[in-house]
């Protein structure tokens, strides 16, 4: 313990006795708070809270990270300190864990910096602390896997830019494998299983206030099968290529590959657990009924969501967007993967909104808007589309919305949206039965039996 104490002081010093690293950590909090206030246009969302934040870390994370972590191992190559290191009294292990920490450190320290816009923001409003707290957590995890990564790729090279940009690439990969861009180029099963190896779909579940099990143990899984894979990459330099060690080598990364399967069989096994969850919003607003659970655990064929929603809202919807999709999402969780989320503006898609009329009967709703110096009526979308097998309902802007004026001022909000929206999944879900279900209620054998006549078949019908 005390030798890993001493390479973290030891990093904290180089890090800190150069300006590079603080430039690096100037740079993303620069970045952070121009996308925070500006970019994400802050100060007219009409929100208390800070989920630009979160939703632009886990990019600005890849870069941090591989900037930090370029010089680790790579440095010590190219300098040809290695070599003093290994004659140190102390194991590659605890020389990776000191690297790992010090590195750990100066991001907690870039992240409390940005703990200035929580506080700002609770100045000016009320927010929910429960998903700002998970937000950071999500944070120190993602950081945590990337760190690892990064160490890994700086001990396989002596090139610092070619370690940087290897970590980003790597990371990024891990990143956009569960975005949208990926998934729907796949099939359901698949797009599931590149969601569930995403840092960043397993990201977005913690930052909006829900601590997951699953998440907790992917993240903690990747970073020690990296640490791990470092160890091996580091004791490779010291192993002679002789016959005398082969078995030893053999051994070495045998281990590493138990490893990482048993991390993998963990996170299949615990797959299917929904209810190890800690809901961590003042309301426990992603809390879910048992009824809910039960109905979505039992679906049988896939379960589509879409909601319609304009990107141009009514200012009093704008509050409620972000929590109608956080709670889609938690529903899409524990579907066990039998339900898809999207989210449309049917505006910016003359085919989707065509669609939408004819098929579904989902019109705009016209709302006005007024201010001090103008007043216009604006034309929006707020419905909710729920499809299963051949049956369809749709949840229309007045199903979901009730509007409340108290000492003057007018509140929006959902009537009961866990209600509404279990009740309306229930009524599609009981209306469509599949073949295989319609079978199995059966009390005894079915009986078919085709009636044709061949000779006078029309020629087009002979086939059939």
């Amino acid at each position: 313990m005390k030798q890993t104490i001493s390479i973290i002081r030891k990093e904290l010093d180089s890090y800190f006795s150069s300006p590079m690293a603080l430039i690096f950590v100037g740079v993303f909090l620069a970045i952070t708070f121009f996308t925070f206030f500006w970019v994400s246009n802050f100060w007219l969302r009409g929100l208390a809270d800070v989920r630009p934040l979160f939703a632009n870390l886990p990019l600005l994370m890849i870069f941090l990270i591989s900037a930090l972590t370029m010089r680790q191992w790579s440095e010590e190559q190219s300098d040809g300190t290695l070599e003093l290191l290994f004659t140190l009294p102390t194991t590659t292990l605890q020389l990776i864990l000191g690297k790992f920490f010090a590195v750990l450190m100066l991001v907690v320290v870039a992240l409390t910096f940005t703990l200035v816009l929580p506080i700002t923001v609770s100045l000016i409003g009320n927010p929910d602390w429960g998903p700002i707290i998970g937000g950071y957590v999500a944070s120190l995890l993602l950081a945590s896997a990337y760190i690892a990564i990064g160490l890994f790729v700086s001990s396989r090279t002596d090139n610092q830019i070619v370690a940087l940009i290897i970590t980003a690439l790597v990371c990024g990969g891990f990143h956009i494998i569960g975005t949208t861009l990926i998934t729907n180029l796949v099939s359901g099963d698949i797009a599931n299983v590149l969601r569930g190896l995403s840092t960043s779909a397993r990201f977005e579940s913690i930052q909006r206030g829900v601590i997951d099990l699953r998440d907790i143990v992917y993240y903690l899984g990747l970073t020690v099968v990296f640490l791990a894979l470092n160890v091996i990459s580091l004791e490779a330099k010291r192993w002679g290529k002789g016959s005398q060690l082969s078995s030893y080598r053999l051994n070495s990364r045998l281990t590493v590959a138990l490893l990482a399967g048993n991390l993998l069989a963990l996170s299949l096994l615990i797959a299917p657990v929904t209810f190890a969850r800690a809901d961590l919003t003042a309301d426990r607003q992603y809390t879910l009924s048992d009824v809910t659970r039960n109905l979505l655990g039992d679906l049988n064929e896939p379960l589509l969501i879409r909601a319609y929603i304009s990107e141009r809202n009514h200012p009093l919807l704008d509050p409620l967007i972000p929590q109608l999709v956080d709670s889609l999402n938690e529903y899409a969780v524990l579907s066990d993967g039998q339900m898809t989320v999207e989210v449309i503006d049917p505006i910016t898609d003359p085919d989707i909104e065509t669609e939408a009329n004819q098929t579904y009967g989902i019109r705009p709703t016209p709302l006005q808007i007024a201010s001090r110096a103008s007043s216009e009526l604006l034309n929006v979308y707020f419905d909710l589309l729920i499809r299963y097998g051949d049956q369809s309902e749709v949840m229309n802007f007045g199903q979901l919305i009730q509007v409340e004026q108290v000492a003057g001022d007018v509140r929006v909000s959902f009537r009961n949206l866990e209600y509404d929206l279990t009740s309306t999944i229930k009524r599609v879900v009981s209306g469509f039965q599949n073949i295989d279900a319609v079978l199995a209620s059966l009390d005894e054998a079915a009986q078919m039996t085709l009636y044709y006549t061949p000779s006078t078949l029309p020629e087009a019908l002979s086939q059939a």
